[in-house]
């Protein structure tokens, strides 16, 4: 079935975020790579993968200030409650993952953002770099909590 089926950009989306977590650096640019070669537009990968990694700061956030439930957190943050399930899977997300590591990858997003919508880079090269930083980002914060 997987090889007949096309996943949507949104899972891609998950998928990517979630190789960045799981600092699975060839996953993560396969999957870009998949996106690319299905033609999707990286200004609007690049703003789908800065609303992932919002999501997954607010719920790591909300985690460390004692809300556990995907509900009480999508309520927090008035989150559709059609959207629950993908907070349900952010929590299994933001337990690997520290705070700082989170706000860089949200950081970078609007760098990347800022940079695809403002000047003449390569738009891929420019994604695939942001996912580089990130995934270095969490290099380095793991190092600092070891």
């Amino acid at each position: 079935i997987r090889r007949i089926t096309v996943k949507s950009q949104k899972a891609h989306i998950f998928d990517v975020s979630n190789a960045v977590v799981e600092q699975d650096y060839d996953r993560a640019l396969r999957l870009i790579w998949e996106l690319r070669c299905r033609k999707e537009e990286p200004i609007s990968l690049a703003s789908a993968l800065s609303g992932a990694f919002c999501e997954l700061y607010f719920t790591k956030a909300c985690m460390d200030g004692g809300l556990v439930n995907a509900g009480e957190i999508a309520a927090q943050y008035g989150i559709a409650p059609n959207r629950q399930f993908l907070i349900r899977r952010y929590v299994g997300m933001a337990q690997r993952t520290q705070l700082p590591f989170l706000r860089r990858c949200v950081e970078e997003c609007m760098e990347a953002d800022m940079d695809l919508k403002g000047s003449k880079v390569d738009k891929w090269e420019r994604i695939e770099r942001m996912i580089g930083k990130m995934l270095l980002t969490s290099q380095k914060n793991i190092r600092r909590t070891r």
